[in-house]
């Protein structure tokens, strides 16, 4: 399980994630963007912006939730845990 490999554990166990966060699990899990996008048919340049924590490049909150949860999804991870955490990594608040 894809939870069990310990370097994701550890970026899952944080209360904000960001998109290096993010790519660090896709490519521990061995996943390109390519993959990610024939499956969940999210634009390679959107998964490109949430990794690199564009966030001007990035959609509206409503788009960009659905977007987290079908990328968390497909990598087999906890969706609403990473919605909220990269929500929150967004905000910035403290």
């Amino acid at each position: 399980r894809v939870t069990e490999i310990p370097s994701i554990q550890e970026i899952l166990k944080k209360d904000r994630l960001t998109g290096q966060d993010l790519k660090g699990i896709r490519t521990t899990l061995g996943l390109t963007l390519a993959e990610i996008f024939l499956q969940t048919r999210i634009r390679i340049g959107i998964l490109e912006a949430i990794e690199d924590d564009r966030y001007d490049d990035l959609p509206p909150a409503v788009y960009l939730k659905s977007f987290l949860k079908l990328y968390a999804q497909y990598l087999k991870i906890d969706a609403n845990a990473v919605v909220q955490a990269y929500m929150q990594n967004m905000k910035g608040d403290n």
